[in-house]
């Protein structure tokens, strides 16, 4: 999984590995599916357009946007003024 700008710049890139289980008797070759949990916080500096993208055996399956925008009486996405 990557969070990335719309730059491309990786904010994040979070890797996992995972075992399926299948029910007594049914062939490997049958679709399992395999839950993932994460539970993280990603400091996002600007305001703008950010890439949520999943990826499985290394290849994108999904990227779904997601918009930051300035809320009533904060300065920054983190409540901190943002310098560079």
């Amino acid at each position: 999984m990557i969070i990335q700008d719309l730059d491309g710049e990786r904010l994040v890139h979070l890797t996992a590995t995972g075992t399926p289980d299948w029910p007594d008797g049914a062939p490997v070759t049958w679709k399992s599916n395999q839950p993932f949990a994460f539970n993280f916080s990603v400091p996002l500096k600007n305001y703008g357009l950010y890439e949520f993208v999943i990826l499985v055996n290394d290849s994108q399956v999904k990227a779904l946007p997601y918009l930051v925008v300035q809320s009533q009486g904060s300065d920054s996405p983190n409540n901190q003024p943002h310098t560079e």
